[in-house]
Formats: structure tokens, sequence, C-alpha cells
């Protein structure tokens, strides 16, 4: 019964650590025209994405791969790389979530779409719930509840 009990309080506390805010990262970027402004981030999972142009103007946002990013790095161009995604002619500000593959190391990059230079404030911040968390804490709290019915079940039919 103790085992169950165990488990049941491990598995909320797994559920309850999914469904916390996740940690973000951002900053701010002046980028001008024909070049693009960014950082790096880890993600463990879908990201909420939000970012705003300081005086209103339209820009590109790119979520990259690191090897992608890595890419972009050597060549110096966004030419022949395939985004994980991308947000063309945003019109001042934007606030989305984005689906990624898994646990791993992105970039977010922005670029003017007009021939003028922004001036953008970000965050990227980890989605909940944590499903990599959520999902083995709810198998937690179910193993721990039928340790504890067994174990009352054994006690019942011993007391009969």
């Amino acid at each position: 019964m103790r085992i169950g009990r165990a488990l049941i309080l491990i598995g909320i506390v797994m559920i309850a650590a999914s469904l916390l805010g996740g940690s973000g990262r951002g900053g701010g970027v002046n980028v001008r025209y024909g070049e693009c402004g960014g950082q790096v981030f880890k993600a463990y999972g879908n990201v909420v994405v939000e970012a705003e142009e300081f005086y209103n103007r339209s820009f590109s946002i790119y979520i990259l791969t690191w090897s992608s990013f890595q890419y972009i790095l050597e060549n110096g161009s966004l030419e022949d790389v395939d985004p994980v995604a991308i947000f063309e002619k945003v019109d001042g500000s934007v606030e989305t979530i984005v689906e990624l593959s898994g646990t791993g190391i992105y970039a977010i990059l922005f670029t003017p779409y007009f021939d003028e230079i922004i001036l953008i404030d970000f965050q990227v911040i980890q989605a909940t719930p944590r499903t990599g968390i959520l999902l083995p804490g709810i198998g937690v709290v179910m193993i721990g509840i039928v340790v504890v019915v067994l174990s009352v079940l054994s006690k019942w039919r011993y007391s009969r």
C-alpha cells in the first residue's frame, strides 16, 4: 500500500511538472534589410513564439534546425534551407505555437520584409503540457492506483 501511495504521489508531481510554465528565451534584435538576426534556443517539443516589432513594421520569422542554422552561417544565405516553420510578412506582431519534431537545438531568425530596419522584441517559450513528462506521470499514477486497489482487495480478502 505504501508503494502504491508513493507511486501516486510521484505521478502527481510528474503531471504537475508537465503543466508548469516552460522556460523561455528571448531578447531584442535590430536587423537591417538584407540581413538576419535572432537567437539559438533549446526546445523539448512545441514552443510558443511571441514577436513584436517596435515600429509596427513587417518582418519574416524563420525557425530552423541546428544543421540548417549551421548551413546559413557557412553560406551566409537563407536560400536552399528547409526551415521548420516560416512566417512571412508578419505585420507588427505575432503569437503562435510552432510544432517541433522533438528535443533539440533550434534557431529563430528575423528578417525585414521591406527595405527598412526592424527592431524586434521576442520570446520563445516552451509550450505546455510537456507530453514527455505528462504521459509517464499518468502511467505512474495508474500503476499506483492498481497497487493500492490490489493491496486493499488482498487485505479485505484475508480478513473474511
